[in-house]
This record gives C-alpha cells, structure tokens and sequence, in this order.
C-alpha cells in the first residue's frame, strides 16, 4: 500500500529530481570541454553550466523549504496538543553463526564497545 506524501516529501522528491538533472548537464558540459579543450568556457557549455548551477540552488532551496515545512507541522502539532516520540535508532544484536577465536573476540569486543559509546554520546 503506498504512503501518503506530505509536502516536505514532495519538495524533497523534486530536489532530487533537479539534481539529477543537473548532475546530467554538468555532464555534457565535461564532455562538450573534452571535445574542445582549446575553447574559452563561453557560448553552449557556459550556458549549460549556468543552467546545471541554477538547478543546484533551487534544489538546496527546496531541501529549505522541506525542512521548514516539517518544522511548521511538528509546531503545529504540537500546538495542538499532540505528542510526539523521540525513538532511539533500533540496535540489533546477534549471535555469531560460526565461534571465532579468542583474539578476534577481544577485538570485536573493543569495537561492540566503541560503537555503544558513540551512540550514547550522541544520545546524551
């Protein structure tokens, strides 16, 4: 069953769809370059580039805008008098399939424990 889309989501999706399409043209514009390496960066690559630049900042203005549209809905409902929950990221924890010697369980260990510090200091 599809999820609804909010707007940030919307925004978000369009942003992603302005860089990609910048990220074509900023393309075209190394191979026109490799073509015609002697030119001056004017005529069809410079507008291009211009074009492909233009298209990256309205992406970052709309990642804008989708943050502050998340932001309004979390204001608004809390506002309302709706709770909302802070859940800590899931930490799943399993068994090894096959038992490892006991140097690399030491080492394993000393990352297990790295790693659960890092995200408490996060946490806190």
């Amino acid at each position: 069953m599809p999820q609804a889309l909010t707007a940030a989501d919307r925004l978000m999706q369009l942003a992603r769809i302005l860089r990609f399409g910048a990220s074509e043209l900023f393309l075209e514009v190394q191979q026109i370059q490799r073509r015609r390496p002697a030119e001056v960066a004017t005529g069809r690559d410079a507008d291009i580039a211009l074009l492909a630049m233009g298209m990256q900042e309205a992406a970052q203005e709309l990642d804008r805008q989708a943050a502050d549209a998340d932001l309004q809905a979390y204001l608004a409902h809390r506002a309302a008098g709706g709770d909302v929950l802070l859940l800590p990221l899931p930490v799943v924890v399993r068994q090894p399939e096959q038992h490892r010697p006991a140097a690399n369980d030491a080492g394993l260990l000393n990352r297990v424990v790295r790693a659960v510090s890092r995200v408490l200091r996060r946490a806190a």
